[in-house]
């Protein structure tokens, strides 16, 4: 699926724009360059939302991409974070959802990374188009099981399928039956591993959640290090006095 990214209004705070622009999927591919939208217009709908109608008159149509994905920081209609426009195009917000991802140490693109492939599936299971808002509901299930169809209904639940997100055996079926390869799916499945926190914050939350495991690994360690030099001490001690 090809995809081209713009950004209507300002940049997300804090956005990894860097890592999004290195992209790399066997099933998605991010065409020509991001791009920023003049979004020069005021809200439309209370609590300083911007209706669908409204975001997508200011988005560029598509062109030669499958999908053109929007990613913006602005309160969309009824205060999704995810909207589908007309023409396969969708625009995605970081509207409250900022501080979900950082409040949990979750990098914010990969909520970007997310939706590329729930999209890209999407797409896949409906002939090469993104089908309309009831027919993408339809896809996802109520029950959060950190998989790409959660219906998130709760933003927070978002933070289940931005960390080790999974295809979970029920969508899996389904998506085999809506005619999607197999290798698709397998290739999804590799592919979405690699959407996980930082290394750093994944042995922090170890270490917190173990802590007379954490306190024993370090005081082994600290044990050996202490063996370790103290054999080595004496090895170089033993050398320089021959």
């Amino acid at each position: 699926m090809d995809v081209k990214i713009v950004l209507p209004g300002s940049m997300p705070p804090e956005f990894e724009l860097e890592m999004l622009s290195k992209f790399k999927s066997n099933l998605i591919n991010i065409i020509g360059a991001i791009e920023h939208v003049d979004l020069s217009v005021d809200s439309d709908l209370n609590g300083w939302g911007y209706s669908d109608e409204l975001v997508g008159s200011c988005m560029p149509a598509k062109g030669s991409e499958d999908v053109l994905l929007g990613i913006a920081n602005l309160p969309l209609e009824e205060n999704w974070y995810l909207r589908k426009m007309t023409g396969d195009r969708a625009v995605v917000t970081f509207h409250e959802m900022r501080g979900i991802l950082s409040g949990h140490k979750i990098p914010r693109v990969n909520l970007i990374f997310n939706i590329l492939y729930f999209l890209s599936l999407v797409f896949l299971a409906n002939k090469k188009t993104v089908p309309s808002v009831d027919v993408l509901l339809n896809m996802t299930h109520d029950v959060t099981r950190g998989c790409l169809f959660d219906m998130t209904g709760l933003k927070m639940d978002t933070i289940h399928s931005c960390h080790e997100p999974i295809i979970c055996v029920q969508c899996e079926a389904s998506l085999r039956k809506k005619g999607v390869a197999v290798e698709a799916i397998e290739t999804c499945q590799k592919e979405i591993k690699k959407i996980k926190k930082p290394f750093f914050y994944i042995l922090s939350e170890k270490i917190k959640n173990h802590p007379i495991i954490s306190i024993a690994l370090s005081l082994f360690i600290a044990f050996i290090v202490g063996l370790a030099s103290s054999v080595l001490g004496t090895l170089i001690s033993n050398k320089l006095s021959l």
